[in-house]
């Protein structure tokens, strides 16, 4: 400008160890992204109309070009703000995935725009040597990032004008699948069942809990602890709830209505709620579902222990138990079991909108089941 020259700061710091004799950086990719740099500048100028630049001053240009207009997002801290606004189980869950990629990368503030693919399937390798290669981690946390970095797309992308400042980084890469559980690997033998029917009587305290709660989810289909947590109570014997681990990913919410059977119904009037619309009393004796589900699966642990029980019984044995029971025992087709454990029917995905879901025949199946048991 007139003569004049002025140098241009840059955020790369170079050794001059790194700059071979022509100037030129060593580092790829710190040249590459020094290049970008210097496009970026030149872009900027492109922008500045011929007649203007003639009457600006090289302190005014110098100004111009130092005004960083580039795109920025706090990708852990907009993370962050997703999760709270979550509730229940997604929270806890996406809580957790921020925490352990926020360990990963070491860092307390992260640009969005290093989300890329690399760094995610170095972190799905630090997953798989941290929990082990087929933990439900590994594909679980990968998927929340996913989902805020979709989200964040979605609200500052523009893709009808071309504006789109966040690169999608898994157009390159895909989390992994959560495998499936070995065959028959967390079921609970019909005898086993009936032994805990016919000793609960006997036990008390915290094993007398983990047994009576283990029953109440397989007289209730396989509920997991959240939904046993927060479930209401509707016409008196019919429990209604949102299955918690995914009313945040199906259109429908993963509504449920589950009948409570009239042949179990000492067993639930135990637990039963004096709040009114509350199913169980679970939320006054524990400050939290994981809490109570900690407390059940420490008293499975001491009942296994009293009969001689060496694999581990857990809550969500009782899950597989009743599907198990109910196909290999009762001749429950396929999809009732997938109904009754509130699954998606992928094979039925764009069949299940116009069908208007009846619950009797799951409450029969279960019915079904239950008949297998002295209670």
């Amino acid at each position: 400008m007139g003569g004049k020259t002025r140098f241009v700061c840059t955020p790369f710091i170079v050794h001059r160890k790194e700059v071979g004799s022509n100037d030129r950086i060593l580092n790829k990719d710190v040249r590459c992204q020094a290049e970008d740099y210097q496009r970026e500048i030149e872009n900027k100028l492109s922008r500045i109309n011929p007649f203007d630049l003639q009457d600006m001053s090289i302190e005014k240009v110098m100004e111009y070009i130092g005004k960083d207009d580039r795109f920025h997002l706090d990708f852990l801290a907009y993370a962050r703000q997703i999760a709270a606004g979550m509730n229940g189980t997604s929270r806890s869950t996406y809580t957790c995935a921020i925490n352990s990629f926020h360990l990963f990368v070491q860092k307390d503030e992260m640009p969005i725009s290093e989300v890329s693919s690399t760094l995610m399937r170095k972190w799905e390798k630090w997953l798989k040597n941290k929990y082990g290669e087929r933990a439900r981690t590994v594909s679980s946390y990968p998927h929340c990032i996913q989902h805020i970095h979709n989200l964040a797309r979605l609200e500052f992308n523009n893709e009808e004008t071309g504006d789109c400042p966040i690169k999608n980084p898994f157009q390159y890469y895909t989390p992994p699948g959560q495998g499936m559980p070995k065959r028959g690997y967390k079921d609970v033998k019909p005898a086993v069942i009936q032994q805990m029917i016919d000793m609960r009587h006997e036990l008390t305290g915290r094993e007398k809990l983990g047994v009576d709660v283990f029953l109440i989810s397989f007289c209730l289909m396989g509920m997991n602890a959240p939904d046993l947590y927060e479930c209401v109570c509707e016409e008196g014997d019919i429990l209604h709830y949102y299955r918690a681990k995914t009313r945040n990913r199906r259109d429908d919410r993963a509504e449920m209505f589950v009948r409570m059977e009239p042949i179990v119904w000492e067993l639930m009037r135990e637990y039963a709620s004096t709040t009114p619309g509350v199913a169980f009393d679970f939320s006054q004796r524990y400050a939290t579902y994981q809490i109570l589900g900690e407390n059940v699966n420490r008293g499975l642990k001491k009942y296994c222990k009293r009969v001689n029980i060496k694999d581990s019984i857990t809550l969500y044995s009782a899950r597989h138990s009743w599907a198990s029971i109910a196909y290999n025992n009762m001749k429950v087709d396929r999809y009732t079991i997938n109904d009754c454990l509130g699954h998606k029917c992928r094979d039925l995905r764009m069949t299940e909108p116009y069908i208007h879901r009846q619950w009797k025949p799951l409450w029969e199946a279960n019915q079904k089941v239950l008949k297998k048991f002295r209670w």
